[in-house]
């Protein structure tokens, strides 16, 4: 059977509690890494954004006033323990700064975003306004690129963290998940070029390599799980599809007579 390549398979959900503002895209598209799929008003994301600025403009200031209090210790214009609650305060400012800084990274926002943040608070541009800082939109952006093979999310829906809203796969790479005998055991091994086939392109064939050979034998059926990676070129192969596995250059092949199973009387 046809498996997605889970290494080039994302579940894509909020990170926070919110409502959906809009979509940026559909079932069947083509998607690349980074791109927007859904824009979510999430409060918690203005709370952190503000937060964070706070923490910034703290640590900024108790900087300024440690490293002031350096220069009048020096000077003996203050004594050593008022110069010494300055850097606690400083140094307590700094670890409020960082751990404000990581939640906002834990939401999805990269080190480049909380930079223009933190940069466009500081220089604000003429007219802008504290709530256009701590806008409280989160965009959920794709992972990786591919094909967006399932959404379950509408305009106006309120999300939750851990509900999935799009799944995206790159499906120009497939699994293909076969089962072999034990006899076949000896000729499989990862690296091993295997050709996979489908009763619904009788003339054509896919190379693949094993990537994995089970460790156990089902008790049942005497198979072992084989996982083939095989590239997918025009997407005819579709997850799910049942197919078959020729080891190329496998010894010990023979040409037998076959019948279908249900021929069998």
């Amino acid at each position: 059977v046809l498996r997605l390549d889970e290494r080039r398979t994302a579940q894509v959900s909020s990170l926070l509690e919110g409502q959906v503002v809009s979509l940026g895209a559909e079932l069947g598209a083509g998607i690349r890494k980074g791109q927007e799929l859904a824009t979510i008003h999430a409060p918690a994301l203005a709370d952190a954004k503000t937060a964070f600025l706070q923490a910034a403009a703290r640590a900024q200031l108790t900087r300024r006033e440690a490293d002031r209090a350096r220069v009048l210790l020096e000077r003996e214009a203050i004594d050593q323990k008022d110069a010494a609650r300055r850097q606690a305060d400083a140094e307590q400012a700094r670890t409020d700064y960082g751990v404000a800084e990581s939640k906002l990274h834990s939401y999805g926002l990269d080190q480049v975003q909380v930079d223009a943040l933190l940069r466009n608070a500081q220089q604000p541009a003429e007219g802008a306004r504290h709530d256009d800082l701590a806008d409280p939109y989160l965009r959920v952006l794709s992972p990786v690129s591919g094909r967006v093979i399932a959404r379950d999310v509408i305009t106006g829906q309120h999300v939750t963290p851990g509900l999935a809203l799009f799944i995206v796969s790159d499906l120009t790479t497939l699994w293909a998940v076969l089962d072999a005998r034990e006899p076949d055991l000896p000729y499989l091994a990862a690296g091993r070029e295997v050709r996979i086939r489908s009763s619904l392109y009788a003339d054509r064939a896919w190379n693949g390599r094993i990537i994995h050979v089970g460790d156990v034998v089902d008790e049942k059926s005497r198979t072992v799980k084989v996982r083939v990676e095989t590239a997918n070129a025009g997407l005819l192969l579709k997850p799910n599809m049942f197919v078959q596995g020729e080891v190329v250059g496998a010894e010990g092949t023979r040409e037998v007579l076959t019948v279908p199973a249900d021929a069998v009387q």
